[in-house]
C-alpha cells in the first residue's frame, strides 16, 4: 500500500497548485500539515507564476497496486 501527502494551494492568481510528497507519517496531524503549508507560502520557495498564495486542502491518499500476471 503506498501513502502520499497531497498539499493543494491556491496562487495569486487563482490557479491551483499541489505538491506530493509520499509516505508521510503514520502520526502526522492536520495542525502539522497546516503550518507546514503556511510555511510554505510565507518562504515564498517555489517559483510559481503570482506566487503561493492561500492554502486550499491537503489529503492522504493510500494506493493499493495488484499486479497483473499474464500467461
Amino acid at each position: 500500500m503506498k501513502k502520499v501527502l497531497a498539499m493543494s494551494f491556491k496562487t495569486g492568481l487563482g490557479r491551483s497548485m499541489r505538491i506530493t510528497l509520499e509516505d508521510p507519517r503514520e502520526d502526522l496531524t492536520s495542525g502539522e500539515v497546516r503550518d507546514a503549508m503556511n510555511l510554505i507560502i510565507s518562504k515564498d520557495i517555489f517559483n510559481v507564476e503570482g506566487g503561493v498564495a492561500e492554502i486550499a486542502g491537503a489529503s492522504v491518499i493510500t494506493t493499493d497496486t495488484e499486479e497483473l500476471v499474464f500467461e
